[in-house]
């Protein structure tokens, strides 16, 4: 089955900004910037699909983080840390399509 266009999106996005993996600190800022981006189902299908490409222990982090991230803010700095690297990862690729 072909992924939905936005989750394959978020996934070269993702890719292209941590290119070695996304460190478990990084996942909770991540999914908070991506639910002002896509919709509650689209968060939920990119976190399944994420998970899915993860070990178990990184899968419930990644699973915490996108429940957590309706309900908490993350901190400015992490926010700031998480986006920086996925704007350099935009600009490394040269894809105008991410982010």
């Amino acid at each position: 089955m072909s992924l939905p266009e936005v989750v394959d999106k978020v996934l070269r996005w993702l890719r292209a900004g941590y290119p070695d993996g996304v460190p478990a600190t990084d996942y909770f800022p991540l999914f908070a910037l991506l639910s002002t981006r896509l919709s509650e189902e689209e968060i939920e299908d990119f976190a399944e699909e994420l998970a899915g490409l993860s070990d178990t222990d990184t899968a419930k982090v990644i699973y915490e983080a996108a429940a957590d991230s309706a309900g908490r803010h993350p901190s400015a700095d992490e926010l700031a840390r998480v986006r920086a690297r996925l704007d350099a990862g935009r600009e490394r690729s040269g894809d105008p399509e991410m982010g």
